[in-house]
C-alpha cells in the first residue's frame, strides 16, 4: 500500500502577484505598478507633461466606488484630474490625468537619499482598499 506519510518533503517556491479589486495601469511605461511609482523626469517647466493612467476597478463594490485625491504632494507642481468611466465586461475604468502643468516651479523629488517621492493619495469607499498612494519621482527643470 501507498504511504504518502514515509515521503520526504520538497519545498517548492512560488512566484505570484496578489491582485486588489483596485489597481492601476498605463503611463506609457512611465508607471511601475509593482511600487505604485510614477516617473516624471527631466520635465521642461515651459512645456510640462501630462501622463494617462487607469483605475481598474472590479469586485463586488465596483458599482459604488468613489475616489478623491486627498494629498497631492508637491502641489505647486502637480495636478490631478480623475475623468470619466467606462465599463468592459466586469471591469470599470477611470481615467486618471496626473499633469506637471507648464510655467510649474523647479522641484527636485527624485525618492532616495537627497530628496523624497513626491506623492498622490487618494481616498476611497471600497471597503478594503480605503487608501490608495502613488509615490511621484518628480524632476521638473527650469527653462525650456
Amino acid at each position: 500500500s501507498y504511504d504518502d506519510l514515509n515521503e520526504p518533503t520538497r519545498q517548492i517556491s512560488v512566484l505570484g502577484k496578489v491582485v486588489s479589486d483596485i489597481q492601476i495601469s498605463g503611463g506609457g511605461g512611465r508607471f511601475d505598478d509593482d511600487y505604485n511609482t510614477l516617473s516624471l523626469l527631466g520635465v521642461s517647466a515651459s512645456k510640462g507633461a501630462k501622463v494617462k493612467l487607469i483605475f481598474l476597478v472590479r469586485g463586488e463594490y465596483r458599482d459604488q466606488i468613489q475616489f478623491e485625491a486627498t494629498t497631492i504632494d508637491p502641489k505647486e507642481a502637480l495636478s490631478v484630474a480623475i475623468e470619466d468611466r467606462k465599463r468592459s465586461g466586469d471591469i470599470d475604468m477611470y481615467s486618471l490625468v496626473i499633469e506637471v502643468p507648464p510655467g510649474a516651479p523647479y522641484v527636485k523629488r527624485l525618492g532616495n537619499s537627497q530628496s523624497e517621492a513626491g506623492r498622490i493619495v487618494f481616498k476611497t469607499n471600497h471597503p478594503y482598499a480605503k487608501e490608495i498612494e502613488i509615490k511621484v519621482h518628480l524632476q521638473v527643470l527650469p527653462g525650456e
